[in-house]
């Protein structure tokens, strides 16, 4: 259909620029997968593929118990059901099924974003979604971040289209999403609530008669809801957890790092390219951010100027959306339980860049203020590019030196890893021997170094959670205990997990 639509019209030079920045980003795409997929597994992704080997109902209750609804889980179980034959295609398998929200939102672009506000919008809304920081690594990870970015757009797309045109097919399509967006992830459920109560100052605002619908929609939403609410408080582990903790200063000012640098994430990327290429991304990232903000004034004063009006609802309703989901969470966070990560922001991303693209089109005629956001968007996307292609890179021989590692083991050694809980299955995945230790808040361990030293070596992995004293050589922990013995360090591996480095120094343990 789309096409036919090229072959058959003759097109201005926006819509030029629209299709010319949409088969960019699909170029884009296929280069960034061709070089960016690998088997490497990452250590969030270590806990997907524990759910995997669970049935179903078990992965259900199992994720109850963890920071995210099922309903992704329970769908890449189903496809790693019909296309994967062994654990090593799993990790492909998982790591594709996250590219196919992305793909049917590039699908939803070109068709319903271009009919409603033309090629140049689409086109931009296309190259941001595929381009844009932090948008890659989550399309090319097996979690449920790509997921909840499709159906936390669409909601947006057509809670907007309700303030429009209030039919039912619209309010049907936006609940729908907001269901699955809920089911999908915590904060997109966060986004859905703000998203109705912009729908009923809409229609406060501006038609009365629609509360009702209003009202429909939001009973129809919970009631779907409430059975996944009841797991959730009988399950989780959230409310006596202390693995999280209070957002810091850094945590609030890295979103915008998030958000638009393409080198910088929640963690430094230190190991990646050269410094002074880290630089110039990473001023690529302010200019992007200064962009951004310039936009919003300049047509917010432009129209103020011309006649009085405001932003229309899809123009504003995305940042309002993404700002006032984190802001929730920080207030939540401050007040009631700590639950911020930077990296949760990610499903609010696509309204974000739809409401910039829907701007930033209507800049056109304004050539001074349209060029040079456009450069700065096409620095930044390939910027970005370059970054997720050396970190893949880097990732994978990292992790391959990692196994090999693991292969040097003998049968009779003992293992220990010092490592956060939720590396678990990480670990798990990669090291299949019998003997090992995975040093948790959980698990009490108390190791007889002597008795385990007599059959094999003794190895500890610490990946940054042991406490060691400088002075006597060893580690002493309120749940794992070696004393008396010396660590001889072996190695030193570095494993670039997408949230933090793992220093990982592998060490042999002796008595002393």
């Amino acid at each position: 259909m789309v096409t036919m639509i090229i072959l058959t019209k003759k097109f201005k030079t926006d819509e030029l620029i629209g299709i010319g920045l949409s088969v960019l980003a699909m170029f884009l795409l296929v280069v960034i997968v061709s070089l960016g997929l690998n088997n490497a597994l990452s250590t969030d992704e270590g806990y997907t593929f524990h759910l995997m080997g669970m049935s179903y109902k078990d992965a259900i209750l199992t994720t109850a118990g963890d920071v995210h609804p099922p309903l992704y889980y329970i769908l890449l179980k189903f496809v790693i059901g019909l296309f994967s034959p062994g654990n090593s295609f799993n990790i492909i398998v998982g790591k594709l099924f996250s590219l196919v929200p992305l793909i049917l939102l590039i699908f939803f672009s070109l068709i319903k974003v271009r009919k409603d506000f033309g090629w140049l919008a689409s086109g931009i809304f296309t190259f941001c979604i595929v381009a844009m920081p932090r948008m890659m690594f989550y399309n090319l990870e097996a979690r449920m971040y790509s997921l909840s970015v499709l159906f936390v757009t669409l909601s947006f797309y057509y809670c907007s289209m309700i303030t429009n045109e209030s039919n039912r097919k619209n309010w049907i399509i936006f609940t729908l999403f907001s269901l699955l967006a809920a089911y999908t992830h915590y904060y997109a459920t966060i986004a859905i609530f703000f998203m109705y109560l912009l729908l009923i100052y809409n229609i406060l605002s501006k038609n009365k008669n629609l509360i009702r619908t209003w009202v429909l929609s939001s009973v129809v939403t919970i009631l779907a809801y409430i059975p996944w609410i009841y797991l959730f408080v009988s399950c989780s582990k959230y409310f006596n957890s202390t693995q999280w903790t209070q957002p810091t200063i850094n945590n609030i000012i890295s979103i915008f790092a998030f958000i638009f640098s393409p080198i910088k994430d929640v963690y430094e990327f230190k190991y990646l390219l050269n410094r002074s290429l880290n630089m110039t991304f990473e001023i690529f990232g302010v200019l992007l951010f200064v962009a951004f903000v310039l936009l919003f004034i300049f047509h917010i004063s432009k129209r103020n100027k011309e006649n009085g009006s405001s932003l229309t609802f899809i123009e504003w309703s995305g940042i309002f959306v993404l700002f006032s989901t984190i802001f929730f969470a920080i207030l939540f966070s401050f007040s009631i339980k700590p639950m911020f990560e930077v990296r949760y922001i990610t499903p609010m991303l696509g309204c974000l860049w739809l409401s910039f693209a829907v701007l930033l089109s209507k800049s056109y005629s304004t050539k001074k203020i349209f060029a040079p956001i456009l450069i700065v968007l096409l620095l930044v996307g390939f910027s970005h590019g370059v970054t997720f292609i050396d970190f893949k890179h880097h990732y994978d021989e990292s992790i391959s030196d990692f196994k090999n590692n693991l292969n040097q083991i003998d049968k009779n050694d003992t293992v220990i890893f010092l490592i956060y809980p939720w590396a678990e299955y990480f670990v798990e995945y990669y090291y299949t021997g019998n003997k090992l230790i995975i040093w948790s808040d959980t698990n009490q361990t108390v190791l007889n170094g002597e008795k385990a030293s007599k059959n094999g070596n003794v190895l500890l992995y610490d990946m940054g959670v042991g406490v060691l004293d400088p002075k006597k050589g060893n580690y002493v922990n309120t749940t794992l205990i070696i004393d008396g013995f010396k660590l001889e360090n072996v190695s030193r591996l570095i494993i670039p997990d997408y949230y933090r480095y793992f220093t990982n120094h592998v060490y042999t343990i002796k008595p002393q």
